[in-house]
């Protein structure tokens, strides 16, 4: 990771949409794997499970953003 002082949110938030990607590799295995299982299944309940959490963290980015943004003026 990087030090603090060359830390940006613009660097926070390409971190986040990587890690999301985690969803897109998930639903790729399960089509991989697609052979009506219950692993199939799972991997599919995972990917959605992190989708929702990928969306709220999102969500608490932008609100952490928009709450600097507004001490900043």
């Amino acid at each position: 990771m990087c030090n603090e002082k060359t830390y940006h949110w613009y660097d926070m938030e390409q971190e986040i949409l990587k890690c999301w990607n985690v969803v897109d590799d998930l639903k790729l295995l399960a089509k991989q794997v697609n052979n009506g299982s219950d692993f199939t299944a799972t991997l599919e309940g995972v990917a959605e499970l992190y989708h929702y959490r990928f969306e709220r963290l999102w969500e608490s980015y932008e609100l952490a953003l928009k709450e600097k943004n507004a001490s900043n003026t």
